[in-house]
């Protein structure tokens, strides 16, 4: 569960997002929904994408967040496309992410 304050109309809102990841040996699926919206699911092989830690993108300054950009060929797709994986600091976090990356540079 992804949680972000996000600055509204009349002031600030909590927005929380439900992921849910499965890596295989080859695959990465990911689903993601905010409270009463139908789950969007992606997924990519793993050789088909790279990972990055979104504390160190461009666009963290401008929007400070926690999770990983995957960027690259997603299943069904034509052309690469990125999304964001939101993961807070908890130590199961540190460790997907960690598993996550060894995964892609094994495929």
């Amino acid at each position: 569960m992804s949680t972000r304050s996000k600055k509204g109309l009349f002031g600030r809102k909590t927005e929380v997002v439900h992921t849910a990841v499965l890596v295989t040996p080859t695959y990465l699926i990911w689903a993601a929904a905010k409270d009463n919206e139908t789950p969007g699911v992606l997924s990519a092989r793993l050789r088909d994408v790279q990972v990055q830690d979104y504390e160190k993108s461009e666009l963290y300054r401008l929007v400070p967040d926690s999770g990983l950009n995957i960027t690259g060929l997603f299943t069904n797709a034509t052309t690469p496309a990125s999304s964001f994986i939101g993961l807070g600091q908890e130590l199961a976090a540190q460790k997907f992410r960690t598993i996550l990356k060894q995964a892609v540079a094994n495929a």
